[in-house]
């Protein structure tokens, strides 16, 4: 997985990172006029992951700064970066961290 840099607070992408997490690939597609297998199939080639991955790549970046720099627990993360329980951020962040969020913060 590539690293990208999640924005930082006041930082005008900070904006632009949580509309995009907050919308669905329909209405972006449908937004920009063009069928959501188009739009996904033109953003694949762009960034080299599908947009549900780069979107779940998205929220576990901003988990991870949330987890090194504040004392949130993981329960109060969650639903800032996108995820409805804690436990669905824990599985996608075991996916692509290969550790639990506590994990991640014990390792720092």
């Amino acid at each position: 997985m590539s690293k990208i840099q999640p924005p930082k607070a006041g930082d005008k992408s900070t904006c632009r990172f949580s509309l995009f997490l907050k919308r669905s690939i329909a209405a972006i597609a449908n937004e920009l006029e063009m069928s959501q297998y188009y739009f996904s199939r033109l953003f694949k080639q762009a960034m080299g992951v599908s947009p549900y991955q780069y979107v779940m790549q998205q929220r576990i970046e901003r988990a991870k700064y949330l987890l090194r720099t504040t004392s949130l627990s993981v329960a109060e993360i969650a639903p800032q970066v996108g995820f409805s329980t804690q436990n669905q951020l824990t599985i996608q962040f075991r996916k692509f961290t290969g550790t639990t969020p506590s994990g991640y913060r014990k390792q720092l």
